[in-house]
Order: C-alpha cells, then structure tokens, then sequence
C-alpha cells in the first residue's frame, strides 16, 4: 500500500522577524564556534616563556585623562608603532584570511569577521593586550588603584560585504558580559587608515557615557545581540540625539580612540557604498577594573555577581598573575 499523509495541516507561516531572529541567532553561535577554535601558535611573550612582563608605563598626561573623563573617548596618535604594528596588522589579515577560506562566503552581517580571544592564540595580540602602554593607561582612566583584567580582545575587518554599517551602540554581553554597574575601557586599534570622507571608521558619541538622556537609549537595544546595532531603526529620537554630539576622525594605522564602556559609538557607513574597498582591520581590547561584577550567559559559563578571576579574564596590571597565566 503506497504512503500516504493524512489530514496534512498548513503550518501557519512563521513571522518575519522570528525568521530573521532565529538565523541572526544562528550566524552568532556559527561565529561563536569558528572563533573558539584550539591555539594556532603557542602563547609566548618577549620573555620567552608565557609569562608577560610588566606592562609598560602610561604616558598620559592629567589634561588627557580629564578630556577623557568629559568627552567619554579620548585619541592617542601613532600609539602603537614600528614592527610591532606592522606584525600586529598583518596577523589580523592572516586571521581575516583564514576565517574567509574558512567558510568560503560572506555572512552579509555588520562585521565579516569578529574573532575574539585572539591573545590567546596570536603572541602579538597578547604583547600589545599585556605588555603595552594599554593596560597602565587603562588603570590611569579607569582610577584603578588595585587591579585590572583583560574583559574579552576582537580582531575585526569591515568591509562592503556587509549589507549594513553597525549603529550607535554600546557593546552587549556577547562582547561585555558585566553587569550594569561596572565600567571598563575599550581600546580601539587602526591598522588600515580610516578618513571621514571614505567612512568605515567610528563615530563618537560625546559625553554619551554620562548624558542623563543616554540611559534609555541603551534600554532600547538591551534586549537582544540582534537589537545592538538596530538604533535607527528602533528608535529614531535616540538615534538623531546621538548623531548630534557624534564625531568621526581620519585615523592612521597605530592610532588609538579609547572610551569608556559606556560612550556610544557606532561603525561608519562608506560613503560609496557601490565602490569596493579593502578590509578596514582593527584590534579591539576591552579592560575592567578590579571590582567589576559578572552576568551569567556567556560562553565562559559565568555566573551572577561574582569578581572576574582566572584564565579567560587574567590579571593584566600591574602585572600579570602566574598561577592564571600557566593554565594556558
């Protein structure tokens, strides 16, 4: 007797925005898991052994740290220089490299690539996340008298693949799992030149990281890693607030813009979007303060309320420890 479907039902068409919710969710996890993948190359700083020395001293003058303080950014020209640049940007183009050959396509979302924990399978990634001026200038800004940790590190290329910029945001939990009331530094490495009148660098939203009126702007993207770069969209009143204090910058390979984890910012669309541009490449690196509280959900299987400690947050200033660095 040949098979056959009884009372076969229509299913009712899923909605839109589930559909684009649930593979949004699954281009996460896919990245996740391409970005998790087993060192490439064993952790070895500049004393030969993977323990990091002492990171270097900030050169940050009061000035800079009370702009800092006021405007929620602050830009260090040609901060990081020489060979150690040179390495740093090639490495990234390797690691962008591979993850295309990886999967052969373009994932169409606002970053094609995104590899996070680089430091720990990169050695030039993790001297800059260590052994750099960045960690003590980390301390001067943040006001830290006791300890800074390394929160999560991102090797990222934008590029015209993507078929939208990311728009003003602060990071989510995928990229800042603290709670609420912790604060931090991002550290924000060029390492292709970026100018205005081409776009693909970052804006600035000024003294966004204390405006009374920001706190609801953040609420409204809260809600999922999806919302994050959706401002305009969901709330165009946020949106021109923002765009009204925001300020972009030509950027050279070692420039650094450091902000606070609280300052909106968002990727800058190209201005020529039918124009084919390089990757534009840079290193991101994330530091919290020492009494810094963790939210549960994220891939390290953090749970509520408790201090960051141990090998995937390790001690960065003013030194690293060894007991959490021989466990990589």
């Amino acid at each position: 007797m040949p098979f056959q479907v009884k009372n076969k039902v229509s299913p009712e068409p899923i909605p839109r925005d589930t559909r684009i919710g649930v593979f949004a969710s699954f281009g996460f996890v896919l990245l996740a898991l391409m970005f998790t993948m087993p060192s490439s190359e064993p952790l070895i700083f500049a004393s030969g052994t993977n323990i990091p020395n002492s990171p270097l001293p900030s050169n940050l003058t009061s000035d800079e740290i009370n702009r800092y303080r006021r405007d929620g950014f602050l830009i260090k020209r040609g901060l990081i220089v020489g060979s150690q640049l040179e390495q740093l940007k090639n490495i990234t183009q390797e690691v962008y490299n591979e993850r295309q050959n990886r999967i052969g396509f373009a994932t169409h979302h606002v970053y094609d690539m995104a590899a996070k924990q680089v430091w720990t399978r990169r050695a030039v990634h993790a001297q800059v996340a260590f052994e750099s001026q960045l960690p003590s200038m980390a301390a001067q800004l943040l006001g830290e008298n006791e300890s800074v940790r390394l929160l999560k590190d991102a090797a990222i290329a934008y590029t015209k693949s993507q078929e939208s910029s990311c728009g003003y945001h602060v990071d989510d939990q995928e990229f800042w799992p603290t709670d609420v009331e912790s604060t931090g530094v991002t550290f924000w490495i060029a390492l292709t030149p970026t100018t205005i009148a081409e776009g693909g660098g970052v804006g600035m939203a000024t003294s966004s990281h204390q405006a009374p009126w920001a706190k609801s702007c953040r609420k409204v993207i809260a809600h999922s890693t999806y919302d994050t770069c959706r401002m305009e969209e969901i709330s165009p009143s946020c949106n021109t607030q923002l765009q009204s204090v925001s300020q972009s910058y030509d950027l050279q390979p070692g420039d650094v813009i450091m902000w606070d984890r609280w300052t909106f910012h968002r990727t800058e669309p190209f201005a020529k979007p039918s124009e084919v541009h390089e990757a534009k490449l840079r290193y991101t690196i994330r530091y919290i303060p020492s009494n810094a509280k963790t939210v549960s959900g994220t891939s390290e299987c953090l749970s509520d309320g408790l201090p960051f400690r141990g090998k995937y947050f390790p001690q960065v200033w003013p030194q690293a420890l060894k007991d959490e660095m021989k466990q990589w």
